[in-house]
């Protein structure tokens, strides 16, 4: 009887142990799920620009259920950014980071705001750049100052968005495919 509740105390340790370990691990892939992934970024009614295909699921590799037209209104409802993470290198002291230390780098919030992976946690940082901007999203273009590090190479992610078709369907389309509407900024 003590023999199976010590085994049976060592298995819930050991299990406790490895889901500790594993929330102090990083995804490969970050679903950041409602994550809208640029400055001014709004859900809501969009016309699509150009013919675009909708899925049957949040997958590029999904069934293809149909074609919205271009010119037809959609309602997009929410999205999921689909990201890996890159490793950022301090260059310089900044807040409790230090030169040489990496850290990866998930989905653009906007204004310079990423969500990362530091220390075994997600924290939310301002690294001083846009994945959009000049140099393809990988370093600081701040003039005088206050940029802190860059990234390893280019941030790269998958943007889907869930949209509620004119027939009453459901639909999952790219982000990026063409729609005037998401920018809530005017652009």
């Amino acid at each position: 009887m003590r023999r199976g509740v010590v085994l049976a105390t060592v298995a819930v340790g050991a299990s406790w142990l490895a889901s500790q370990a594993a929330a102090q691990t990083p995804p490969e892939m970050f679903v950041d799920e409602g994550a809208c992934p640029f400055e001014c970024c709004t859900y809501g009614t969009w016309k699509a620009s150009v013919d675009i295909p909708a899925y049957a699921s949040s997958d590029k590799e999904a069934p293809t259920i149909g074609v919205i037209p271009a010119g037809a209104n959609i309602e997009a409802v929410t999205g999921q950014v689909r990201t890996r993470g890159v490793p950022f290198l301090v260059t310089q002291a900044h807040d409790d980071a230090i030169p040489g230390e990496r850290f990866l780098v998930y989905t653009y919030q906007g204004e310079g705001v990423f969500r990362i992976w530091r220390k075994g946690q997600w924290q939310e940082w301002e690294l001083g750049f846009s994945p959009y901007g000049g140099t393809p999203g990988t370093r600081c273009e701040q003039v005088g100052g206050g940029c802190f590090g860059h990234l390893e190479r280019e941030l790269q992610s998958d943007w889907w968005v869930q949209v509620h078709l004119p027939d009453g369907g459901k639909a999952w389309v790219n982000g990026h495919a063409g729609f005037e509407g998401q920018d809530a900024c005017g652009g």
